[in-house]
């Protein structure tokens, strides 16, 4: 009677898809095991012997289909935060890599214009002939000393015009000039119009960076009192 009362609840767990204790009463749990194919784990409750059914295999089934699947979501969610980090660590790479470029634009620019101040120091008597608008085709190079090869002698003004061609050429391949043409690296002079306002060189270089369309400008000025530069 034991038994068939056990068969008849284990019937009724299996229709009803969960696990389900039954007591056991003098039912072993070797004699349980005959009975199911599946196998029960045996439980005390108030000191009586009970057998929990299992669940069956297509819900043990369902169940290790259902964890696979977290685990898939799990391993595209690392994937997706994995791509985002390295888009990130790609775009400051080029934030970097561009801001460095800029950087050694704005060093070799400070530097042409540093050289351009020291010839004009070297000349102060050239006066306009450093101005780049008073050349229609541009300024030559002279092959003056101490730059030429062979070196000669040369005038304050042709002197003036061989370091103006000679710097302009320096600048070309240093930068991506964005100037008018000839006067892309240009010097202009402005006369003394009185003791206080003294002659003035103003030089200045624009250039362009990669990827951008907006001209980069610097200029510096230098004025001559009485043949002395300030």
């Amino acid at each position: 009677m034991r038994m068939k009362h056990w068969h008849r609840s284990g019937a009724m767990a299996r229709a009803a898809g969960r696990n389900e204790l039954v007591a056991c009463g003098g039912v072993t749990c070797n004699d349980v095991a005959r009975h199911d194919a599946v196998g029960s784990d045996v439980l005390s409750i108030n000191g009586v012997l009970a057998c929990e059914r299992p669940v069956g295999r297509a819900a043990a089934s369902a169940a290790g289909r259902s964890a696979h699947g977290f685990t898939l979501v799990e391993a595209l969610v690392a994937l997706v935060v994995l791509s985002v980090g390295l888009l990130g660590f790609g775009h400051l790479t080029l934030s970097a890599l561009r801001e460095s470029s800029l950087a050694l634009g704005r060093t070799r620019a400070v530097y042409l214009l540093s050289d351009m101040l020291e010839r004009i120091r070297a000349n102060p008597d050239a006066e306009d002939a450093y101005d780049c608008a008073s050349y229609v085709g541009g300024p030559k190079e002279r092959g003056c000393a101490p730059s030429g090869a062979p070196a000669r002698l040369c005038t304050a003004r042709e002197l003036a015009e061989d370091d103006l061609a000679r710097w302009q050429a320096l600048a070309r391949d240093a930068l991506p000039l964005a100037g008018p043409g000839i006067c892309d690296a240009n010097v202009a002079y402005l006369a003394a119009t009185s003791d206080d306002a003294p002659a003035r060189y103003r030089i200045e270089l624009s250039w362009t960076e990669r990827g951008s369309s907006t001209p980069i400008t610097l200029a510096q000025e230098l004025a001559v009192v009485s043949g002395r530069s300030s």
